[in-house]
């Protein structure tokens, strides 16, 4: 998430951020540019709850260490990203504040799906994240991650990691035994070590879902996300709502509503993995 200029070092200092020692941009990720779209054009509105202050600090501290807050922001991720709750409810910001998430709870269901599709005989799956940087997680995505892996029969282990070397034992553990899977959720920690969880992975032979397709374009297995070109596209419809005098406290968070899915068929082959035609249709990118 870019910082304005204007926001406080003291206030931004307790925050796991920092310029250049923790925070880049990865060309990567930007948006490519298309023809414009209309504008007023959006998708279903849902809300989601309040924002996670560190802790001691001012709620308004945290809208000052978030820059301006007159427009809407898109994919409110890591510490400065709001608290997600089962329950969707009332959004409640310090300041006019509003924006989308790339957050959506049943995309869990999505990714056990996939993995138990693209890997049959899978026993045991292990939902990867950092507390520190994404402590919604616990609230937000375990509960369903529970609930969908019993109902497959899959047994659900939560792996929580703070360094590489947690990941490394985490993926060891799942490789140890047949029949390991592995579930990479939104986090920015771990799209920052996507590197060696890519390669522990195809080392410990773990079959894998992540959550976007850079992870795949590097040697993942297989993605399911949000489309974020398009979340940025609905933000406008929004930042021409504000424009035209409408109040962003007014204007609720919006959840995804595209999302895409991406395949690297060189690592599936690696790891002996069949790929089901059912995944080589839906997939939108397919790396060969």
């Amino acid at each position: 998430m870019p910082i304005s200029r204007s926001a406080n070092p003291r206030i931004l200092g307790p925050l796991p951020w920092g310029p250049v020692t923790n925070t880049a941009v990865d060309p990567r990720t930007l948006v490519p540019l298309h023809p414009p779209r209309p504008l007023g054009q959006v998708g279903r509105r849902r809300k989601i709850g309040q924002p996670r202050a560190a802790k001691g600090q001012r709620g308004a501290e945290v809208g000052e260490a978030c820059g301006a807050m007159h427009l809407p922001r898109a994919l409110p991720l890591g510490p400065l990203g709001r608290q997600l709750t089962d329950t969707l409810a009332e959004a409640s910001f310090p300041g006019p504040m509003t924006g989308f998430s790339n957050h959506e709870s049943s995309m869990v269901g999505k990714w056990l799906e996939l993995l138990t599709q693209i890997a049959p005989g899978i026993k045991r799956t292990a939902m990867m994240f950092n507390p520190d940087m994404s402590p919604y997680v616990r609230s937000y995505y375990l509960p369903f991650f529970e609930t969908g892996a019993r109902s497959l029969k899959v047994e659900p282990i939560s792996a929580a990691v703070r360094s590489d070397s947690e990941i490394e034992t985490v993926i060891a553990s799942l490789g140890r035994e047949p029949r390991g899977g592995l579930i990479i959720m939104p986090d920015t920690f771990l799209f920052a070590h996507r590197a060696p969880i890519i390669s522990l992975a195809a080392r410990n032979n773990v079959p894998t879902v992540f959550n976007g397709s850079l992870y795949v374009r590097d040697g993942g297995l297989l993605s399911y996300g949000p489309d974020n070109a398009d979340v940025f596209y609905r933000a406008a419809s929004d930042v021409d709502r504000i424009l035209r005098g409408a109040k962003t406290a007014e204007l609720p968070v919006q959840l995804p509503v595209k999302f895409e899915m991406a395949l690297n068929t060189k690592t599936a082959k690696a790891l002996g993995l069949e790929v089901p035609p059912s995944i080589l249709l839906l997939a939108d990118e397919v790396i060969e």
